[in-house]
């Protein structure tokens, strides 16, 4: 186990930074190489033109959760077809602001005779939703991701992820309240499929890319069972021609305690709940433990847990960290990873992580 206080850590952190970048002599001077933090992941190029279509990003999902699940999910997703041992990874280069901003006519507005491009149905005509209901108004694609890969300092493949919504309100023809509307699963998975050929032939025509680049497409639904979840990916397509077969994923957040939660996992929903009551019974006065779970292939792959405390003095904030990483003991299974965070008075005060297939945390605690 190993610990650290605050001060080392930040100053860590920047001489991490700060080593582990080099000059990219293969480019310009500008760009940097920085290695990857954990083994297996890539190498990433900085110094690239900063792309304002990130803004988008945040705008077209729930919370910076689900930004950061989505650019990462992305990235685990697409090592199946660029694996990290050949290609580095930058910020995405091709689709600008522009082209992507529904307000500019681009590829997330509608369709119409001023936007051809437009991925999302005709505003005006009733678009059908699988299950008898209809909108006249869809607004389905709310986002796009694209991460770019490149060996020797030339792109060599892009992966794109689509964002779209199954569900939501809109309101009522009489303005009085509004009305849920949702796409069935067979109706949105084949709404995603069709928007991301158009977006595929979207990117084919690009002279960067050109009709020989493998573009890997990923359709995320970012509707989940709970506000506080990021949503997940459902299906993958991977294009090295303009068409090609989408193939299921398998993945869903859960949240501890729930019903859902028990139901897809009772062990670690169990564990959840010693957790929880262990804390409880040494400090009583409004501690909360709320753990996150990502399944893949019905399978734990990572636990976020978050503990919330009011703790009056240092003595009580360092004990409660030290009992926690103690009772960390029951989640004796590695081959997932875990993520602990400590909050006081609604401030960070600890970080726990155990990365995948390892024993040990490694602690932070910032006080």
């Amino acid at each position: 186990m190993k610990w650290s206080k605050g001060i080392i850590f930040a100053l860590s952190a920047m001489m991490l930074l700060a080593g582990c970048g080099s000059k990219d002599n293969s480019g310009s001077s500008d760009q940097i190489k920085v290695k990857p933090i954990e083994e297996g992941d890539y190498e990433t190029i900085l110094g690239q033109e900063s792309n304002q279509a990130r803004i988008l990003n945040n705008k077209s999902s729930g919370s910076m959760f689900d930004v950061y699940e989505i650019g990462k999910g992305l990235q685990e997703l697409a090592k199946a077809h660029f694996s990290a041992d050949s290609y580095q990874v930058q910020e995405g280069q091709l689709l600008t602001y522009s082209s992507l901003a529904a307000s500019q006519n681009g590829l997330l507005g509608n369709q119409s005779d001023d936007n051809k491009t437009g991925l999302n149905p005709k505003v005006g005509e009733a678009f059908d939703l699988g299950n008898g209901d209809t909108t006249d108004d869809p607004f389905i694609l709310t986002g796009i991701q694209e991460i770019d890969f490149l060996q020797n300092g030339d792109l060599s493949g892009v992966a794109i992820a689509m964002v779209m919504r199954q569900e939501w309100y809109e309101d009522h023809e009489s303005g009085l309240y509004q009305v849920k509307k949702e796409m069935t699963d067979e109706k949105f998975r084949l709404f995603g499929e069709e928007a991301a050929r158009k977006l595929v032939n979207y990117l084919r025509a690009l002279p960067e890319v050109g009709d020989e680049m493998p573009i890997y497409v990923a359709l995320y639904n970012a509707n989940s069972a709970d506000d506080t979840l990021p949503g997940h990916y459902f299906a993958e397509g991977y294009f090295v021609s303009r068409s090609t077969n989408f193939e299921d994923i398998d993945e869903q957040w859960y949240i501890f305690p729930s019903d859902a939660g028990s139901e897809i996992d009772s062990v670690t929903a169990g564990r959840m709940d010693t957790l929880k009551a262990s804390l409880y019974d040494q400090l009583p006065e409004n501690i909360g433990v709320v753990g996150k779970g990502k399944y893949v292939d019905k399978e734990l792959r990572q636990l976020h847990i978050t503990i919330t405390m009011d703790a009056k003095t240092y003595v009580e904030c360092s004990a409660i960290v030290h009992y926690t990483l103690s009772l960390m003991k029951d989640f004796n299974q590695d081959d997932y990873a875990i993520n602990i965070e400590v909050y006081s008075n609604k401030d960070l005060i600890a970080t726990m992580v155990r990365a995948e297939n390892e024993s040990d945390f490694t602690t932070h605690l910032m006080l």
